[in-house]
């Protein structure tokens, strides 16, 4: 190829727009890219800063309640010492708080007068008394799994 020929080719691309449309077409994609990589990591970068502040907010909120339940646990400690703490009543509002945070906890049991007494499968006869109930063993059940 001689340069002759490549001035041609030049001078055919060129008044035509087909070299400059390409060369547009080049920067603008480069353009978009960029555009959109910038956008992508502003949204990253505002989303890290609020969960950064939540986070540190958070953080914060929680060392005040720590201290908080070691100013409270300092005072309960320190009330036991007083004299007067038998007629406290602040006494009697920890201890019902107490106990309604382990009535949660613990499930309900019988009363100590209403307790079933159940006798074990193996020890019952199949003999019924006058009023058709077995005449088995009533003693506590020694299964250990049936209450």
């Amino acid at each position: 190829m001689n340069s002759d020929l490549i001035m041609q080719i030049l001078q055919w691309l060129v008044p035509s727009g087909i070299a400059g449309s390409l060369w547009a077409w080049l920067r603008h994609r480069e353009n978009n890219k960029v555009l959109a990589a910038k956008e992508r990591n502003d949204a990253y970068k505002e989303m890290y800063d609020n969960l950064s502040g939540t986070l540190i907010d958070l953080q914060n909120e929680n060392i005040k309640l720590y201290k908080a339940v070691r100013e409270l646990n300092r005072t309960i400690q320190r009330a036991s010492t007083c004299r007067h703490y038998a007629d406290c009543p602040i006494r009697g509002e920890l201890q019902k708080s107490g106990a309604i945070g382990a009535e949660r906890a613990q499930p309900k049991r019988q009363p100590l007068g209403q307790k079933r007494v159940r006798s074990p499968a193996a020890a019952r006869s199949a003999q019924h008394g006058e009023n058709e109930i077995s005449d088995g063993y009533a003693g506590p059940d020694s299964g250990g799994h049936r209450l």
